[in-house]
């Protein structure tokens, strides 16, 4: 018996599972290995893993207080199968615990593990006690029922009533919107329901019977999320755990302090409060407790969106973003609006108004949280009262109250679009070389706002030059002016127009015409009609007068001042135009005009010098009969007089090589009163005047001016001098102002050897001396006109690339016959309702039989505009395709609300012509689409509309932005009246629906330069096309149909004078080129004479040198007799 009992205590009833450094803390075990059985045998009786039992109070340790009721798991039993004395043990899991949460035995490769979880391990004395009974399903089933009934079941949060039995200052308001700042409950109360708990068994919410007061730990997480939509996610926002405790003798209550919650209930939205047993999610409650703003307003305030954009930007004619602003509580929640108000807005310095913004829309959001302002358009005229900062404050208020917000922002000046040229100089007459003293282009903006500092133009000058030599362009000041004060010259003669423009982003601002004063010269002495050959004309006087007829008392010679006034002689004899006359107060004196000894007419005519406007010609007859009363009181002098009265003069190589030129006429030659050496310029230029009207004004050259060197050159005349003349010299006044020689040095005229040593070596160095210095003026003429060829080079290119970029004249019949190419294009689109309607439309009889649609179709697409340039005109039929092109406008919206009959009149008409209406075609009806419902420009026969340009970060137009597609076409004359119903034409109805707010820009990189400011669309000039932000077209594509192509007649005009331009160009091109080839001979010739001249010089001194020996040497000899050394003494 006791041997059996021993087998029992060390044996299973099953094969065990070895479980090797086991959880022995955990298990109740005490040794290394344990044998895990499913099955065991004690005292005859067999228990196994899945059966119920009943272990009674008492039975062991762990069980004194109930009867428990398990089920079977595992048994354990201490050491290996022939160990003795080992303990054994039993895992069960107790009535209420769930199998996946009973032990766990799990065999794998890593080894062989037991986790207890749940479950509990009990002594086997339990059993052997006899106190471990069976239990049948019926007994296990009523112990269950019995067991759920009394556990938690829901969490309930007291109410009120309850709390206030309770002396709780509690309860959550969950029935109501409180408002932000509420003052949270102190305490919220829960406590937990067991299953069998209803609210209809019992009137005493608080019978303990129906309140768990097992030892649970109870937590509650609170949540919050600024909002009710159920998109939003809520954001934790307080946690805490507590454990049941009692109030007023009532136990099991879970007490929360929320009213030491920092922040709880100040923020608007919605707060979730969620109570739940820890560890366990058989119960959980939650409860929403909403929170609106306070409807105290503590201030106005821009959402948080916009404020990264402060301050704000615009400049005038452009609208600021739109703004969204609401109304803050003191907990800064937004409290909502009730409707729409209305808002002012003005702009604001210092107190101070600038602006009152006009036509602001505002608009409510759907939430109803804030308002959003828009069309705040800058119209001030007075932004120069915040210059140069530009900053100003954006005051928003309701009618007559005090501003709710101000907003900082800095409004800029628009693009340049006026200039007004101030001078206190206005409404005097220009003169030929003037200087204007006090001249400035005032930069305005469309609305009359001085533009900002920097902006840069370019001035286009005809008749002016610029002393500072800086160039065409020029930034506008601090206070929006260009200053050009004593920095324009005029450089027109008497009686031109000159003129200044201004142009700012290629585009031409301004122009500025004048008219220089008109001058007149006229011969006061009266001359014989009929004179005797070879006679002289003497103190012919002339006058310059102005458009009255009074006297140019101004018109002085002072070359010193720059003013050089002086007249010139010219007849058809040889070399008789080299004098220069001085004008004294307006009159210049003719000394004496030799008349030729022939027979007949006599032409002379006297000119100024530089202003070859002013001359006058007149005629003598020439007889000889008359010779014999030429010593007579007339004006006349014998021809026996005239070789000492004629002053000499000579003409420069360079001149008479141009002068035998066919065309050119050499000016230089010309001499007038003779200066003193003090008044010598040893300078030398060769000068290429302006060449107009394409015909090429005399070349002028200046030789150079040796009067210091070849003073002792020169030969003296024997000749008398006339009367008014004081020959000393042969160095005379230029043209331009500058001294020059009579004529070249030439050795054999001017070298007089004196017959000593010390003559010959003065007289060939100061030819050596000449000649270098004449070597050294021809080489600045070369240095001088190399560079004006390359500026002349220059000038060309760039006018031919202008000349490129300028559109073809397009004459009204030029014009006309365009639309009949247009019109034949679109009639050889075979199968297209828009060539059947082109041709029907021409045709009376078929426009009888269906007057409606005729009298309701307005036209093609392609025939309603015309576009300024053919660059443009290609870039919008390619943003819009042919199939937009070929669209058949219509005023009404019968083709929408009745296509088939359209359709049926369409194909009547194709079938009257013998063609087909196959595929699709666009019809446009005006009535139905969007129309522009903003201003037009005023004054605009057009109807432009009132965009306004975009804006970059800081205010400014992008570069290269040329405009609004919508606005670059013209409406062709032939429609411009049409319009629809509600009185919009068809730039406001069809373009602006075909073109929106597309941007045209210069070029692709200009595109990019201007992303940031493109709300739809852009095309460039050169290609790029960006249908949609987000959507660019690449390649190119051939729009064979193209709206017609109309500049304007000011671009003619430019043409014509770029033209014009460009010949004169190539003549004085001509001109310098050929002076070039002849100063470059002339230099050669005078390098040969200079080595002549150097190599006679050295043979002199070689010859000198043999002289001093031979002296050296008889002076070296024995000395004779005094008498003959006396005699014979060579010095």
């Amino acid at each position: 018996m006791h041997g059996q009992y021993d087998d029992e205590c060390n044996t299973g009833d099953d094969e065990p599972v070895y479980l090797v450094n086991a959880n022995k803390e955990a298990l109740g075990i005490t040794s290394d290995v344990v044998r895990v059985h499913q099955a065991i045998s004690r005292k005859g009786r067999s228990w196994s893993r899945g059966q119920k039992v009943k272990i009674l109070k008492g039975a062991c340790t762990g069980c004194h207080k109930n009867n428990m009721f398990a089920v079977l798991e595992y048994f354990l039993l201490d050491g290996l199968e022939k160990d003795v004395g080992g303990e054994a043990r039993i895992i069960c899991r107790p009535l209420g615990v769930e199998d996946e949460d009973g032990s766990l035995l799990t065999v794998d490769a890593s080894g062989t593990n037991l986790e207890l979880r749940s479950s509990i391990s009990l002594p086997i004395i339990a059993i052997d006690s006899g106190k471990c009974v069976p239990v049948n399903d019926d007994d296990w089933n009523f112990q269950a029922d019995k067991l759920i009934l009394k556990m938690p079941s829901t969490i309930e949060v007291l109410g009120q009533k309850q709390c206030k039995v309770l002396d709780i200052d509690g309860a959550l308001p969950t029935d109501d919107t409180v408002s932000a700042g509420s003052l949270p409950p102190k305490e919220v109360v829960a406590i937990l329901r067991p299953s069998n708990f209803s609210p209809s068994t019992t009137t005493n919410e608080l019978d303990q019977k129906y309140i768990l007061r097992d030892d649970y730990e109870m937590c509650l997480n609170v949540k919050f999320k600024a909002g009710a939509d159920d998109y939003l996610k809520f954001d934790q926002f307080y946690t805490v755990t507590v454990t049941n405790t009692s109030r007023r003798g009532c136990q099991g209550l879970y007490i929360f302090s929320v009213g030491s919650i920092p922040s709880l209930f100040q923020k608007a939205g919605t707060y979730s409060f969620t109570f739940s047993l820890k560890n366990s999610a058989t119960a959980s409650c939650e409860k929403i407790v909403r929170v609106k703003a306070s409807a105290k307003v503590k201030r106005w305030g821009l959402l948080k969106d916009n404020d990264k954009d402060l301050p704000l930007s615009a400049s005038a004619g452009s609208c600021f973003p739109p703004l969204s602003f609401c109304r803050y509580d003191e907990y800064d929640n937004i409290i909502p609006f009730k409707g729409t108000q209305q808002i002012e807005c003005q702009l604001m310095s210092n107190g101070t108004l600038i602006s009152h913004l006009k036509n602001v829309k505002v608009e409510l959001s759907s939430d109803m949280d804030h308002m959003i302002v828009t069309n705040t358009r800058i119209t001030a005229s007075n932004l120069d009262k915040i210059r140069p900062s530009y900053e100003a404050t954006l005051a928003l208020s309701q009618p007559d109250m005090q501003p709710f917000l101000n907003i900082p922002c800095q409004v800029f000046p628009g693009p340049l679009q006026a200039v007004h040229f101030s001078s206190s100089e206005s409404g005097k007459g220009l003169l030929p070389q003037q200087v204007v003293e006090d001249f400035k282009l005032e930069m305005f903006d469309r609305h009359k706002n001085h533009v900002k500092q920097g902006i840069e133009v370019e001035l286009v000058v005809h008749g002016f030059s610029f002393l500072d030599k800086i160039g065409l362009k020029r930034k506008v000041d601090n206070e929006g002016f260009i200053d050009l004060s004593g920095l324009l010259k005029v450089t027109e003669g008497y009686g031109k127009p000159v003129s200044l423009s201004v142009k700012y982003n290629k585009n031409v601002i301004a122009n500025k015409k004048f008219l220089v004063e008109k001058r007149e010269l006229r011969m006061v002495t009266e001359v014989p009609e009929v004179c005797p050959a070879g006679s002289k004309l003497k103190d012919i006087a002339f006058e310059v007068v102005n458009a009255e007829g009074d006297l140019d008392q101004t018109v002085n010679d002072e070359i010193k001042h720059g003013k050089s006034h002086t007249l010139r002689i010219l007849t058809d004899l040889p070399n008789d135009d080299s004098l220069r006359y001085a004008f004294r107060q307006g009159r210049c004196t003719v000394p004496s005009i030799t008349l030729p000894q022939r027979e007949g007419s006599f032409f002379i005519e006297a000119a100024h010098s530089h202003h070859h406007e002013l001359r006058v010609k007149f005629k003598v007859t020439l007889s000889r009969s008359l010779r014999a009363e030429s010593n007579t009181t007339s004006d006349l002098r014998a021809t026996e007089e005239l070789d000492c009265d004629e002053p000499q003069s000579s003409v420069s190589g360079a001149a008479n090589h141009v002068r035998s030129k066919k065309g050119f006429e050499c000016q230089n030659s010309e001499v007038t009163v003779p200066l003193s050496v003090d008044e010598c310029d040893t300078s030398s230029s060769l000068k290429i005047p302006k060449v107009e009207h394409g015909s090429p004004t005399t070349a002028i050259f200046s030789e150079s001016k040796l009067r210091k060197q070849q003073a002792p050159l020169e030969q003296t005349s024997n000749q008398q001098s006339d009367s008014n003349y004081e020959h000393n010299s042969d160095i005379f006044k230029s043209p331009d102002g500058k001294i020059i020689c009579a004529g070249y040095y030439t050795p054999k005229n001017v070298v007089t050897p004196l017959g000593s040593d010390l003559s010959d070596f003065e007289s060939a160095e100061k030819e050596i001396h000449y000649y270098g210095s004449l070597i050294k003026a021809q080489e600045d003429d070369l240095k001088w006109s190399v560079v004006r060829r390359s500026e002349i080079t220059e000038d060309l290119r760039n006018l031919q690339a202008e000349l490129e970029m300028l559109p073809l004249q397009l004459s009204h019949s030029s014009s006309m016959f365009q639309k009949e190419l247009v019109l034949e294009k679109i009639k050889n689109k075979a199968d297209s309702a828009a060539a059947i309607y082109s041709i029907a439309s021409q045709n009376m009889s078929l426009q009888d039989q269906h007057p409606n649609f005729m009298a309701d179709v307005v036209g093609l697409v392609a025939l309603l505009a015309t576009a300024p340039t053919p660059m443009l005109s290609r870039s919008l039929a390619e943003y819009l395709g042919e199939d937009q092109m070929l669209g058949i406008v219509c005023l009404s919206n019968a083709a929408i609300i009745t296509p088939e009959n359209y359709e049926t009149v369409l194909k009547s008409l194709a079938g009257e012509l013998g063609r087909s209406f196959e595929g699709r075609q666009l019809v446009i009806c005006l009535e139905d689409i969007r129309a522009y419902d903003g201003d037009v420009i005023e004054n605009d026969h057009q109807r432009r509309l009132d965009l306004a340009n975009p804006t970059l970060h800081d205010g400014t137009t992008p570069p290269g932005f040329l405009g609004y597609a919508v606005n670059m076409i013209d409406i062709d004359v032939d429609h411009i009246q049409v319009k629809t119903v509600a009185g919009r034409g068809l730039r406001e109805t069809l373009f602006y629906d075909l073109f929106g707010d597309l941007q045209v820009y210069e070029t692709k990189e200009h595109i990019k330069h201007a992303l940031g400011c493109i709300t739809n669309a852009a095309i460039s000039l050169d290609g790029g096309i960006m249908h949609r932000k987000g959507r660019v077209l690449l390649g190119s594509m051939h729009v064979d149909l193209h709206f017609r192509v109309v500049a304007e007649e000011q671009e003619f005009l430019s043409r014509d004078e770029m033209m014009k331009e460009i010949e004169n160009k190539k003549l004085e091109l001509s001109m310098v080129e050929e002076a070039i080839a002849y100063t470059n001979e002339q230099r050669e010739s005078s390098l040969n004479n200079f080595r002549e001249r150097e190599a006679g010089f050295l043979k002199l001194i070689e010859d000198k040198e043999e002289i001093n020996k031979l002296i050296l040497s008889q002076q070296t000899t024995p000395m004779a007799p005094l008498h003959t050394q006396s005699s014979g003494q060579l010095f």
